[in-house]
């Protein structure tokens, strides 16, 4: 099937309608092309224009990429609330897509809870009686002291 090419000359109610788009967002200000002040403005009359303000540091692209970037999740968060996938339309398959994907995230979280149990309830005691088992070990006891004491008299007293 072939792709016509729809430039900003096309934008027209019509054309959005054939396409099923319901809103156009884009900054307010007028866009002229040819003899035309503003191409949007038939879109404008027909309530489908949703302005965005500008904001320095921001731009369109920055807020494509973030819709984009969430799309997913934003189908999965619909069809969770009972949607289904003719009301988001999306396929068959994408819908069992996003299904395996959160049952994998699902098993993802059960397991990394298990390892937090596991490192809670057996490895912090056991490193405490680890550490608990080597501190005496590592630290001089009393009688240690006076024996280094002794043999340091020892030492001074020979070499007087």
């Amino acid at each position: 099937k072939k792709r016509r090419n729809y430039g900003y000359e096309t934008c027209s109610y019509q054309l959005y309608s054939i396409f099923q788009i319901d809103f156009v967002v884009q900054n307010d200000a007028p866009y002229p092309m040819g003899d035309n002040p503003d191409i949007y403005k038939p879109i404008k009359d027909a309530g489908m224009f949703l302005p965005v303000f500008r904001t320095n540091s921001v731009s369109t692209s920055d807020y494509i990429t973030r819709i984009i970037s969430e799309y997913d999740s934003y189908l999965q968060r619909n069809l969770e609330r009972g949607y289904s996938r003719h009301d988001l339309g999306i396929t068959f398959l994408k819908e069992k897509r996003l299904e395996v994907r959160r049952k994998v995230e699902g098993v993802q979280k059960t397991i990394t809870g298990y390892i937090a149990d596991f490192m809670e309830y057996f490895y912090e005691p056991i490193s405490h009686r680890i550490v608990d088992f080597i501190s005496p070990l590592n630290s001089p006891t009393t009688s240690d002291v006076s024996d280094q004491e002794d043999s340091d008299s020892e030492i001074e007293s020979k070499n007087k």
